[in-house]
């Protein structure tokens, strides 16, 4: 029978050694984006439920946040409800300071527009 080794630290958690393993990794950057989209998917399911699972943020740049969206009548909602939703974003803890909106239009893959 094999011996069995007693644990001498106490596990971690997943989601705690992420940042690190993602920092020696060189993909921070990318692990800080995936957290602000889940926090905007997450923000736009409460304040523009109509409008969850047809944008995605993309990037932030110099405080403005790059959205593509599927159709025009999307990006014009975003547009009238930008600064509710910059100001929402700006206060969630995953979220960061912004002050604005870019919104593109780009249909899903694989639509004939």
């Amino acid at each position: 029978m094999s011996e069995r080794r007693q644990r001498t630290t106490k596990p971690e958690q997943v989601g705690q050694l992420l940042p690190e393993a993602a920092r020696a990794l060189g993909l921070e950057g990318e692990l800080r984006l995936a957290r602000r989209s889940t926090a905007f998917n997450a923000l736009l399911a409460t304040l523009a439920p109509t409008l969850a699972g047809h944008c995605a943020l993309v990037s932030i740049e110099r405080g403005e946040m790059i959205i593509d969206v599927e159709t025009s009548a999307a990006a014009q909602e975003l547009h009238l409800r930008g600064r509710e939703i910059t100001t929402a974003f700006s206060g969630l803890p995953e979220g960061e300071r912004t002050h604005g909106l870019h919104v593109r239009v780009v249909p899903p893959k694989g639509s004939h527009l």
